[in-house]
């Protein structure tokens, strides 16, 4: 349920690290309060780093360095297709109080050029802080991947085939998913249906994919997210992979995965322009439909 699918997790930021660019003094990284052991309260951690991170991005802002102003430059314009959209969507997310952007207002939810044009200006110095935790996510998850690299290690990376509905993947390619025109809700779910393990199924909530719209466009938006995410990792480990052949979709407002349908996918074509736009890829599918396959072939064939 992260807000991008392409994003960075700013919590993961390593605030020692900034210390070392000359971006945070002693002061600015000595505890204000006492952090448990033993176990994460992470609402205070978000807080106490999101606090530094904006010293940070204010010294940041004002150093003289050229050369790390040219490095967050470059990347903007290289990540720009996601970046920009993400920004905003945080900086406005940040205005609204952080509720799902289906609450907010209806022209901004919608996207209205006129009003989408003037939210940048208001909101300019959130949308460059956002942008600005990408970059340092960027620079130091880079250096911990080439760490790794050259000394043998490759890193796998999840990616989960669904994403959440509050985020910006759906803010701002609704047409890319299965959404209810008036309430902007999903009007197909995500989930599996019924089986051995559960007389309900799973119903995740996710949005599900307008694959015809999705394929029309030349699957743009899938190959971004790709991309993306081979600039981060090695391995693409595909959460749910049978869903590239068919997904169960569940009508907007059941409360179970009871009541869905079989829906074909257009994986084949899928992984066809994948291959031709990206070159052959390191997927790893999902396991756990084999796994499950093969536990109840073991049930059906133990004796009574």
């Amino acid at each position: 349920m992260a807000y991008s699918a392409m994003a960075g997790n700013p919590l993961l930021i390593n605030l020692e690290t900034l210390q070392g660019h000359g971006l945070l003094s002693d002061d600015d990284l000595a505890l204000t309060s006492s952090f448990s052991e033993d176990s994460v309260d992470y609402e205070s951690v978000y807080t106490f780093k999101l606090d530094r991170l904006r010293r940070a991005a204010e010294q940041f802002k004002a150093t003289n360095d050229d050369e790390a102003h040219a490095d967050f430059e470059r990347y903007r314009a290289e990540c720009s297709e996601w970046l920009e959209d993400y920004g905003l969507f945080m900086a406005l997310k940040d205005a609204n109080g952080g509720v799902p952007w289906t609450q907010w207002e209806r022209a901004i939810a919608q996207r209205q050029p006129t009003e989408l044009d003037q939210a940048r200006v208001d909101l300019a110095a959130e949308i460059f802080f956002h942008e600005y935790m990408q970059f340092e996510f960027h620079r130091q998850w880079s250096a911990i991947r080439a760490y790794a690299n050259a000394r043998g290690i490759q890193i796998v990376g999840d990616m989960p085939i669904y994403v959440a509905h509050d985020s910006a993947d759906v803010w701002a390619r609704p047409e890319n998913f299965m959404l209810d025109p008036e309430t902007l809700a999903p009007a197909f779910m995500a989930g599996v249906p019924p089986d051995y393990f559960s007389t309900t199924g799973q119903l995740w909530g996710n949005p599900i994919y307008n694959w015809e719209t999705v394929q029309a466009n030349g699957f743009s938006w899938w190959l971004q997210r790709l991309r993306a995410l081979l600039a981060q990792v090695d391995i693409i480990r595909i959460d749910h992979f049978r869903a590239f052949a068919a997904f169960w979709a569940v009508p907007e407002g059941e409360e179970t995965a009871v009541n869905g349908e079989w829906i074909e996918a257009p994986g084949d074509a899928f992984f066809e322009t994948v291959e031709k736009e990206l070159g052959q890829l390191p997927f790893l599918a999902e396991e756990r439909l084999i796994k499950k396959l093969r536990n109840c072939a073991i049930a059906s064939t133990s004796p009574a």
